[in-house]
């Protein structure tokens, strides 16, 4: 007798991986409250999310948490890299913004300081699958999330916004 609740129901299955993707998700949002260990613990919630969630391998926690282990290290110096590029980025435009917009020379400063955060754009939301699935080296990674947010670029915009 098939009921709504029974275990190897749709509803059921359906039902526990909503309530695996809530736990690696308030796992990775819980190690990103220290900025250090965001790139680390996305890397992880995505590399659990599909394998745990989409191809049904193993438990969400330990594949989260394996994962977590695996980039901890080249997600510690990417976040740094990361936020020093955006405190030098935040520099140049609080810079930019204390010139007088109406000088030639400064208008054209004031548009490159905007055009410095788009690198960071295009390649953060891509470098975290590539940093889950993939070992590569620091600038083979951030090239090739460039790359891909290039080449795939009505997706990069949808995620980026």
């Amino acid at each position: 007798m098939g009921g709504l609740f029974d275990p190897e129901s749709g509803f059921s299955s359906f039902m526990g991986k909503v309530g695996d993707l809530i736990i690696i998700s308030f796992f990775g949002s819980l190690l990103s409250v220290t900025v250090l260990l965001a790139c680390p613990a996305w890397a992880a919630v995505y590399y659990a999310s599909v394998k745990s969630i989409r191809s049904e391998y193993g438990t969400a926690r330990k594949e989260f948490f394996h994962s977590f282990r695996t980039n901890l290290r080249q997600g510690f110096f990417l976040n740094i890299v990361f936020l020093l590029y955006l405190a030098a980025t935040f520099r140049c435009l609080t810079f930019s913004n204390s010139r007088v917009p109406e000088q030639g020379l400064s208008i054209i400063y004031w548009i490159m300081a905007r055009m410095l955060i788009l690198p960071l754009l295009l390649t953060l939301p891509w470098i975290f699958p590539l940093l889950s699935r993939f070992t590569m080296k620091n600038t083979v990674l951030i090239r090739t999330a460039f790359y891909i947010s290039v080449r795939h670029w009505v997706t990069t915009a949808v995620l980026v916004v």
